[in-house]
């Protein structure tokens, strides 16, 4: 999707990239939405308590996914991979801290 699994010398990968955006932003959407109603059908009594953050993570990928289905600007898209990896650290870092002081 974001890199055909066959291509000549001369393909150029940013154009390749922002043809497919709305497939990969789309999907990604679509997974983030999905883990949303799995984790409420799931709820507490099977799963461990969801964490804090959960919330703040869900919120920050569908800003993350909707702005890179609706820009082709290089840069921004540069700053998506940066957010994209901030937010995820940030959820590990915050939710194992939380579990830590539950302990």
């Amino acid at each position: 999707m974001l890199y055909p699994p066959e291509f000549s010398h001369g393909l150029d990968f940013e154009q390749y990239f922002f043809a497919n955006r709305y497939w990969f932003f789309g999907i990604q959407s679509a997974v983030v939405l999905f883990d949303v109603v799995e984790t409420l059908q799931k709820g507490a009594e099977h799963l461990r308590s969801v964490p804090g953050p959960y919330a703040f993570l869900i919120a920050a990928f569908l800003v993350i996914t909707v702005v890179g289905l609706i820009t082709s600007k290089r840069l921004v898209h540069g700053l998506l991979a940066v957010a994209w990896s901030a937010t995820i650290l940030s959820y590990l870092f915050f939710s194992a801290v939380a579990r830590i002081v539950e302990h």
